[in-house]
């Protein structure tokens, strides 16, 4: 190896985290501590997630005493500042990451060679308890208990150690919200069925039960969006806005980037840009939310913020794709 020149201690990628070939980054460790080190590498992963320096461009933070640090520090940081976690809420609603939300799949290999009582299914291994509870795995070799055993009971479609049949239409996995589905045991295979949702545009209710639309399997609803994550005009940190409060009644139609909600019962009666709780900054306008197209009526919000646009809701998924979990637009179903 080498050394990383001007006192650099490592690289990575600016938001590549879901990236097939520079989602990793590379750490320069010395006679550091464990607490340095690991500061480090979460500072790279940082990177990788698409998180700024502190104190450097837009971010507004302090520019010492946190993870994102510029210019590490001789004692060790075990905190992200409040515009790294902004940044990271960012992340996680921008279309480059909703439309492939690697973080949410369990990866199918497990780097390194196999090893029993790990608590991981590898190859060559039927079952891996450590913990010896799993009255159908020898857990002293990974194997099944009897010869005749098709399956692990920790599996959500395994019963008294055999497939539990199709036939008995057993969910495995429950609907989340309006905008998931159920899914039921395929038979053959202990494994639940990939987990599938409502096409985006759907009309749904969220669990506060607000009206909202189905984007990625979640019901995007104006309202919450607004009071769970932005601070009031007066300057309260509640994150909840209750009744007397302000209440987000709309988005800007434009979808230029950022939440506009409107002040009930107060003097200002024109939308303006909402702050994030957490930095005061103004804050992106999550992926799917609803906005006014031109050819929406008065009221009606017909269009989708995608990539600070307001998009046709058939171009979320201009390209049905059959098998790939979620029901596109024009689908009626997936498998």
């Amino acid at each position: 190896g080498r050394d990383f020149e001007d006192n650099a201690v490592g690289l990575a990628g600016m938001e590549t985290i879901c990236g097939g070939q520079r989602s990793g980054n590379v750490n320069m460790v010395g006679s550091y501590s464990t607490a340095e080190v690991a500061a480090t590498v979460a500072h790279e992963m940082g990177h990788n997630f698409g998180l700024t320096h502190d104190g450097v461009g837009t971010n507004t933070c302090a520019s010492s005493g946190k993870i994102m640090a510029a210019v590490g520090s001789s004692s060790a940081v075990a905190e992200f500042s409040t515009c790294s976690v902004a940044e990271m809420e960012t992340m996680l609603n921008s279309g480059w990451y909703t439309a492939r939300p690697c973080l949410e799949n369990a990866p199918s290999t497990v780097y390194g060679d196999p090893s029993c009582g790990n608590g991981l299914r590898e190859d060559g291994e039927d079952c891996d308890d450590p913990d010896g509870v799993d009255p159908c795995c020898d857990a002293s070799t990974c194997t099944f208990a009897s010869a005749a055993y098709e399956c692990s009971s920790f599996m959500p479609c395994c019963d008294s150690c055999m497939f539990i049949t199709a036939a008995s239409q057993t969910v495995c996995r429950a609907a989340a919200g309006s905008c998931d589905m159920p899914e039921v045991c395929p038979g053959g295979q202990a494994d639940c069925t990939v987990d599938r949702y409502m096409y985006a545009g759907t009309a749904c209710t969220s669990s506060a039960g607000n009206a909202g639309r189905c984007f990625a399997g979640e019901c995007e609803s104006q309202q919450e969006t607004c009071s769970q994550q932005y601070i009031g005009y007066d300057g309260s940190s509640s994150v909840a806005l209750d009744a007397s409060s302000e209440r987000c009644s709309a988005l800007n139609d434009e979808c230029s980037g950022y939440l506009w909600c409107t002040k009930q019962g107060g003097s200002s009666t024109d939308c303006e840009p909402a702050t994030t709780l957490a930095t005061g900054q103004f804050a992106a306008t999550p992926t799917g939310l609803a906005c006014l197209l031109p050819s929406d009526k008065l009221g009606v919000r017909t269009g989708f913020c995608q990539d600070d646009k307001c998009t046709l809701k058939e171009q979320l998924a201009a390209v049905p794709t059959c098998g790939n979990g979620g029901v596109d637009y024009g689908e009626q179903c997936d498998c």
